[in-house]
């Protein structure tokens, strides 16, 4: 006969909370509680542009001939009044620099007194040399040297055209003749502190000044000019070998120098460039243009004249005398002497009708 089991109400109990427990651990899985969140970060690029100025120039062109009037056949030793600032018109901080490319001529300079440096052989001391000095407003017209504002750092071992150029020592004093290598000689320099938005650099110079030399050595129909361009770079989280470089106070010649660099490294085309291009800032050329024009000569002086230096009148003796030289002056007696290139003296007298 068989054992009946009994199942009292405690047992129903537990079986009933066993299977609740299976029936759970079978659902389990879709029983987290779960949540999803999110965020767009939103970024925005800066921007860094510079523009040039040039306050103190005058462009009138009354003959409409694209020299302005204010450079135009102006004379030996004429300060003109030209300066150069830059101007911030983007929204970062910027670190600004400036480059020169100046005209170099073989020429005469000439003293105060008119007396035309010479050589050791009494023939004229004809050189290479730049055709303007770049000057402060309150510098004497016989200050005859460069005087650029000292919120500008020179940066020489990024110049070029001179013998030297690239090197560490500054070459500004034009007293201090070096032997130039090419018809153009540069500058440049960076400004002293980062600009912030909207704000402007100093002036690195206020007017130029010509240089006192022999006329006619530069042809008159030339027209010389001085270009002026605008280099700029982002202030923040410009970066090298070590990290961020520090432009948060005064940049002294070392840090611009190795910014400029970089500046370089990126944008190559603007090393050693001569021509123009698509600049990051810059403002055309302007043109400075010198005209004088002599008279033919023909004939020998008698000895021990006074030699001086003289106005000259129209002639076409220039273009057919081509072996005469570009320096030609004339003495008490109406006698003149021309100097070529290699100091051989030829004089002459004018032809009369």
């Amino acid at each position: 006969m068989k054992k009946k089991m009994k199942i009292t109400k405690r047992t129903a109990m537990s079986l009933g909370i066993c299977g609740l427990i299976a029936i759970m651990g079978i659902t389990g899985t879709i029983a987290y509680l779960t949540d999803k969140a999110g965020a767009t970060n939103k970024f925005t690029f800066g921007e860094v542009k510079v523009e040039l100025l040039e306050p103190d120039w005058d462009t009138t062109d009354t003959d409409g001939d694209g020299i302005p009037d204010m450079s135009e056949f102006v004379v030996p030793n004429q300060p003109v009044p030209k300066s150069v600032e830059g101007h911030n018109v983007g929204i970062n901080d910027a670190v600004v620099f400036i480059k020169l490319t100046v005209p170099v001529h073989k020429v005469t300079r000439v003293a105060d007194n008119g007396t035309a440096e010479r050589k050791e052989n009494n023939y004229l001391d004809a050189k290479m040399q730049e055709l303007f000095y770049f000057q402060q407003k309150e510098d004497t017209i016989n200050c005859e040297n460069n005087h650029f504002a000292d919120t500008w750092i020179n940066l020489p071992e990024e110049e070029m055209g001179y013998e030297g150029a690239g090197g560490s020592t500054p070459y500004l004093d034009l007293t201090n003749t070096k032997v130039y290598t090419d018809s153009i000689r540069t500058y440049v320099f960076g400004f002293h502190r980062r600009i912030p938005k909207d704000e402007y650099t100093t002036k690195l110079f206020e007017k130029v000044q010509i240089k006192n030399i022999i006329e006619n050595e530069v042809d008159p129909a030339d027209v010389q000019d001085i270009k002026v361009e605008l280099y700029s770079i982002q202030a923040d989280c410009i970066v090298d070998e070590n990290g961020e470089i520090d432009t948060s106070g005064e940049l002294d010649h070392d840090t611009l120098k190795e910014i400029y660099d970089i500046y370089m490294t990126q944008n190559p085309r603007y090393k050693n460039e001569t021509e123009d291009d698509d600049m990051i800032s810059t403002e055309p050329e302007e043109a400075i243009n010198t005209k004088t024009k002599v008279e033919k000569i023909t004939k020998k002086p008698a000895s021990n004249t006074k030699i001086e230096i003289t106005e000259s009148s129209e002639t076409e003796s220039t273009t057919e005398n081509n072996d005469l030289g570009p320096a030609i002056i004339k003495d008490e007696n109406g006698y003149y002497h021309s100097f070529d290139q290699n100091g051989k003296e030829t004089i002459w007298k004018a032809d009369e009708d």
